[in-house]
């Protein structure tokens, strides 16, 4: 018997937990939608994932933040988009699952990037980050179908995705001739796997401006307009993918704003002047009183950060060569690459032995230059060098054998790239001026009940620092050991794992974890997960100690041929691991090939039971010839140590696949002409024909689905067994003056089968169909 889904939504089965040999499906975190608030603000978040249970929990870290209300199951958005076919449609993809709740942001909460973490029964995931900013905030109106664009204020902050594939976004703004507006978007900075561009379009549809990699792969532009229009601000994927995990924020103002500064540090307690480049400023320079702490610190009016040190701060001179050595250290040193080629050197004069750290600071910073970094002797002879690694700064460690006068280079790593934006900050370390960092590798961490998980710590170390480190961690739960039981980094090592076990009594839930580091003559340093500067920091890992799935979903390798828009079913059998309570069969959220279409509903399989069959309905416009397949998911909640917990097991293997090759449907629906003309104000008449395949017999309902921008209603249909012929009534309202689409939806339904079939039209006003 199938069950809707919103009745599936309430079951709750419990049965008394016992040793069970199956793994779990641990959540994933795949995005927050919208990913960010203003300050001062309440805002309902939906959170996206995979295995995504009705029991999930979550956190937003860093105070000022807090979550509102309890996780609750929303319905999802699923928007097909585009048919994708061999070898694209063959890729795995994730089918989320969303659940929301209210994220309430203080006023005065401090604006940085927050980690997020969900958990649950089976696990803990996190990774995506929510950010905080002072702009108004819209989110967009989503549609599969053809949208008109937003018209927007400044300043504000724009939520949205670009979903589904080939999707693009437009934010219509008026401006008068020399009128500046600065855009930016964030989307890679917190998770997401968008790849944005940004692009603005005039009234006559040219785009006249576009950007698309200002910060890693986040674009940003400044835009000033040649003439009085109306302009709009489109936000697209470089790539034409899309997804509902393709979140961005698109920030757009008139405010002053700064994109570049320099230097990108000072001194502590100093009054330093910054050189700024950005939009709407009055003024080339401005001068700051730095704070009176170590550490980031945010540059007003910009999304960037600075760097406060207590160590001598030395300029490059406008030459490029520095000729005063620099013989006492820490030090920072501050420079640009104005041109393409340009190498700058700085004199050292070094001693015998004198370890030193070389640690670039401006991609941490924003800055797009990519440092290579050397070091050379007095006859130019190049000793050592570092680069980037991915979006990590370059860090180079240098013992000079001899004392003498060195000289350090630098150079933008990328050929032909240079400019008043290409900034660098090098931070000069000594054995005593630095203190080791250590950090987690991971942010959270799954161990099955009666198993165990790695966790991983790196340390940064003092140039010259080797000796052993020892390591401790905070108060464990009960059941819980730390494998083994008094970890350190060896002499010179740089990572440490450690084994985090659980017993087979272990009670199942989530529990937060530190570490510390004990190093003689010195405070206790304490273990944060690696972040970037603009990350709120965080000091302890989230461990879940998961609960294994009492069952599993077998069968024997099947593959058959399905009709387009068909039934498709299979056995499946049931290995019951001491469990015998009823299980809820779904398709799966994490699926081997896209589905292109394929749904189905939740099927209760009774207690006890050790077969059943599934069905799954067929796309209607999945493409002939390929093979499809499915992947199935089984969902119960169980009773252990009087709580109840939801576990699941997915079946990924192709034995447990639902496997077929596509032919043609054998329902259709089709229209004279893929265009429909129309008149503002009148009746229109849309005129459809049936296909019934031999032998397939009964009556056929039509639904029209509209975009809800038209204000057009939706009608439904039946075509009797009799009749192949339909004419649907479509009233236009008098303000449309535009093309739209129409989607036919048609299904006839049988005893044990149904069978859809699905048709695009575009309806175009007459005076446009006519030219």
């Amino acid at each position: 018997m199938l069950f809707p889904i919103s009745r599936y939504l309430f079951l709750i089965f419990m049965f008394v937990a016992i040793p069970s040999m199956a793994d779990a499906n641990p959540p994933t975190l795949s995005y927050l939608f919208p990913s960010g608030g203003q300050r001062g603000t309440d805002v309902q978040v939906r959170v996206g994932g995979l295995f995504l249970h009705a029991n999930s929990q979550f956190e937003i870290l860093g105070p000022g933040v807090s979550i509102q209300a309890p996780l609750k199951r929303i319905p999802f958005l699923w928007f097909d988009g585009p048919l994708l076919t061999l070898t694209e449609s063959q890729q795995a993809e994730d089918y989320p699952k969303e659940l929301s709740t209210i994220v309430r942001i203080d006023k005065d909460a401090l604006i940085s990037k927050r980690l997020a973490r969900v958990w649950n029964s089976e696990g803990v995931n996190g990774g995506w980050k929510f950010e905080l900013g002072d702009f108004p905030e819209i989110i967009e109106k989503e549609s599969e179908h053809y949208h008109f664009p937003t018209t927007i204020s400044l300043p504000i902050t724009l939520n949205g995705r670009i979903y589904p594939k080939n999707d693009f976004d437009d934010y219509q703004i008026k401006l008068n001739k020399g009128e500046t507006i600065d855009a930016f978007v964030s989307a890679e900075k917190f998770g997401s796997p968008l790849d944005a561009r940004l692009e603005i379009v005039n009234s006559k549809g040219e785009i006249i401006a576009d950007n698309d990699d200002a910060s890693g792969v986040d674009p940003a532009l400044v835009f000033t307009a040649p003439i009085d229009d109306r302009y709009l601000v489109r936000i697209r994927e470089s790539s034409g993918k899309g997804s509902p995990a393709h979140v961005y924020r698109l920030s757009v103002s008139k405010n002053p704003s700064v994109r570049s500064v320099y230097p990108m540090g000072a001194k502590i307690g100093s009054t330093t002047k910054f050189e700024v480049i950005g939009s709407n400023l009055t003024l080339p320079t401005v001068e700051l009183k730095t704070p009176d702490r170590i550490g980031y610190q945010a540059f007003p009016n910009s999304n960037l950060l600075f760097d406060v040190r207590n160590v001598t701060e030395y300029l490059e001179n406008p030459t490029g060569v520095n000729s005063s050595a620099i013989a006492a250290f820490p030090c920072a040193i501050n420079g640009r690459i104005l041109k393409v080629d340009e190498i700058d050197s700085w004199h050292l004069d070094l001693e015998a032995g004198q370890k030193l750290q070389f640690e670039s600071r401006g991609l941490a910073l924003g800055s797009p230059c990519r440092p290579k970094i050397s070091i050379a002797d007095a006859t130019g002879k190049e000793l050592a060098s570092a680069v980037s690694i991915a979006e990590l700064d370059p860090v180079l460690l240098f013992n000079p054998t001899a004392k003498g006068k060195y000289t350090l280079k630098i150079a933008e790593e990328i050929p032909a790239r240079a400019g008043v934006s290409f900034t660098y900050r090098i931070l000069v370390h000594t054995e005593t001026s630095k203190l080791p960092i250590i950090n987690f590798v991971e942010n959270s961490l799954t161990v099955l009940r009666s198993g165990e998980a790695t966790l991983n710590l790196k340390i940064e170390r003092p140039p010259g620092f080797d000796s052993k480190i020892d390591v401790s961690f905070s108060a464990l739960p009960q059941g819980v050991v730390i494998i083994p039981a008094a970890p350190f980094f060896a002499k010179g090592a740089s990572q440490v794992a450690v084994k985090i076990k659980a017993n087979p009594e272990t009670k199942i839930d989530s529990f937060l974890l530190g570490v510390s580091a004990t190093i003689p003559e010195q405070s206790p340093v304490v273990a944060h997960i690696q972040s970037k500067p603009s990350d709120f920091s965080v000091d302890k890992v989230r461990v879940a100690v998961a609960l294994p799935c009492p069952f599993k979903i077998v069968g024997e390798y099947n593959m058959k041929w399905g009709s387009r828009g068909g039934t498709l079913s299979r056995n499946y059998k049931l290995e019951r691991l001491g469990y015998d309570g009823p299980i809820i069969v779904d398709v799966a959220d994490k699926q081997a090939r896209h589905l292109q279409g394929v749904h189905g509903v939740p099927k209760v399989i009774p207690a006890g039971a050790v077969e059943f069959e599934y069905a799954v309905q067929l796309g209607p416009w999945m493409e002939i010839g390929r093979t499809s397949r499915i992947c199935v998911a089984g969902v119960a909640t169980i009773k252990d140590q009087g709580v109840d917990h939801i576990v699941s097991y997915c079946s990924v293997n192709p034995n447990e696949q639902m496997i077929a090759v596509l032919e043609s449907g054998k329902l259709d629906v089709s229209s004279a002409s893929p265009n429909i003309g129309y008149e503002a104000g009148k009746t229109t008449l849309i005129h459809l024909e049936i296909f019934r395949a031999p032998g397939l017999i009964g009556d056929v309902s039509i639904e029209t689905v509209f975009p809800d921008w038209t204000g057009i209603k939706n009608v439904t249909a039946i075509v009797k067994a009799e009749t192949s012929k339909v004419s649907i009534e479509v009233p236009i309202p008098s303000v449309l003056d535009a093309a739209f689409p129409v989607y036919i939806n048609s299904n006839l339904k049988q005893t044990n089968s149904s069978h859809e079939a699905k048709l695009k039209l575009e309806l175009v006003p007459k005076a446009i169909s006519v030219r």
